[in-house]
């Protein structure tokens, strides 16, 4: 087992530790904390509670915190939680979510309505679908399925085409104008 002050990523529940508190329980060198390895002998919540279904630890605060100011936006404008009363309609809220997306990809980063972050207005949007969806107060307008599995296998193997026809590409001009790595 490694003894320096250095950290690990615990294989079993993504909690980073010293590595000192590793436990090697793999002949692979899978590290694993000690409740992940069933070692721990304190507080036996902590086996169960890492395995919960509601994991907010993973979730980075930044996001939760701008994507409520997003949400209250739509809150003082249409109502809080209106959405769950009244539903939504896919196409409007992925168009929305899209848009948003776009918007920062083109280069934009703050919408000029809210003053917020394309990317916190599209998360909110996202978030309203969801809810939807998980309420069942939604209306599905997506268009006819297409067969994905056929479609992505004839992208791919025109991106591998065209990564063997040109194996040494030039590099792409960015915004800071740098090739990306």
């Amino acid at each position: 087992m490694p003894t320096n002050d250095s950290t690990f990523v615990c294989s079993g529940c993504g909690l980073t530790l010293f590595t000192q508190d590793a436990v090697d329980i793999e002949p692979d060198g899978i590290l694993l904390c000690s409740v992940c390895s069933g070692e721990k002998d304190t507080n036996p919540k902590d086996g169960v509670g890492i395995r919960k279904w509601r994991q907010y630890a993973t979730v980075p605060m930044s996001f939760v915190w701008g994507i409520g100011v997003a949400m209250l936006e739509g809150a003082r404008k249409y109502g809080r939680h209106n959405y769950r009363k009244s539903g939504v309609r896919a196409s409007v809220y992925v168009d929305a979510a899209k848009g948003h997306i776009d918007q920062f990809w083109e280069g934009e980063d703050i919408d000029k309505d809210s003053q917020l972050h394309h990317l916190l207005k599209a998360g909110a949007s996202l978030a309203v679908l969801y809810d939807g969806i998980a309420n069942g107060k939604w209306v599905d307008d997506r268009p006819p399925k297409m067969d994905l599995d056929k479609f992505r296998g004839e992208m791919q193997t025109a991106v591998d085409s065209l990564f063997e026809k040109y194996p040494d590409a030039k590099p792409p001009i960015t915004e800071k104008g740098t090739p990306d790595a």
